[in-house]
């Protein structure tokens, strides 16, 4: 009976050897596979450069961030400084540096858009996915966002070139003249 005992357990320890090797051959052996390409300088760098350029993104947006609420500020407080709010009186200094200011907040954002518009359109080149999407999508909310702007501009045009020349019609001439 006691020798049944031990080999049942010698046949149960053979067993998760056995397993134990199989698994211990399989690793093995995928590490002789992927060896060269896990320690090739090639996926070493892309890997560095993704997150490199996630670190680079996350950036970027911190700065969008930054300059869109210095923006507004400014925006608000050049409004205050011309229309002679109190902290900023009647100084053309200060509306001048306001003015400044804005130029280049404004500036660095068209920077930042500028980048990215490059940076989409070169990996539309490069063929990555989904850049084709991003493209897409970019050219609809631009034209989305810039059709009111456009309309707005063209009408009040429209109605500043009649309104004017209302001013200065042939009627209003004569009666001007007649008074």
């Amino acid at each position: 009976m006691a020798s049944k005992d031990i080999n049942k357990g010698n046949v149960k320890n053979s067993q998760s050897l056995n397993i134990i090797s199989g698994l211990r051959d399989v690793i093995m052996n995928m590490l002789v596979d992927y060896a060269p390409l896990l320690l090739s300088r090639r996926y070493l760098k892309s890997r560095k450069r993704k997150k490199s350029m996630r670190f680079n993104r996350e950036w970027q947006n911190i700065l969008v961030v930054i300059l869109m609420a210095l923006g507004a500020l400014s925006g608000i407080a050049t409004y205050a400084a011309l229309t002679e709010a109190p902290p900023f009186g009647n100084s053309p200094n200060t509306v001048i540096w306001l003015l400044n200011f804005d130029l280049i907040i404004l500036l660095l954002l068209v920077a930042v858009i500028a980048h990215r518009i490059v940076a989409l359109w070169s990996g539309r080149k490069r063929g990555l996915a989904g850049s084709h999407l991003q493209v897409r999508l970019v050219y609809t909310f631009s034209i989305l966002a810039a059709a009111p702007a456009i309309i707005m501009t063209v009408f009040s045009a429209y109605f500043f070139h009649f309104g004017v020349q209302t001013w200065f019609s042939q009627r209003i001439q004569t009666a001007i003249n007649e008074s």
